[in-house]
């Protein structure tokens, strides 16, 4: 991230804690929570609208038990299919 930043990248993240938020943050990547524990509620409406923006996107999250599936594409497979 940090290198495709120093290219002249905008990069955004998605993470699973407050923690992981502020370390991104921190390091002037725009961060999103992705809440799986909870609700399995997933982005949040602004981390949607970086989602809705992307030109391009890696996911590097584990499949979870519940979906048996990229938990990106279990919640939000319209988005990524209306972003393409």
């Amino acid at each position: 991230a940090l290198a495709a930043r120093q290219r002249g990248w905008s990069v955004c993240g998605s993470v699973r804690t407050e923690e992981q938020l502020s370390a991104l943050q921190e390091q002037g990547i725009s961060a999103f929570i992705f809440d799986i524990d909870e609700m399995y509620t997933g982005l949040s409406a602004d981390g949607l609208d970086a989602l809705a923006s992307a030109t391009h996107l890696l996911a590097t999250v584990p499949p979870i038990a519940d979906f048996d599936r990229d938990p990106l594409l279990a919640l939000h497979s319209r988005e990524v299919l209306n972003a393409a």
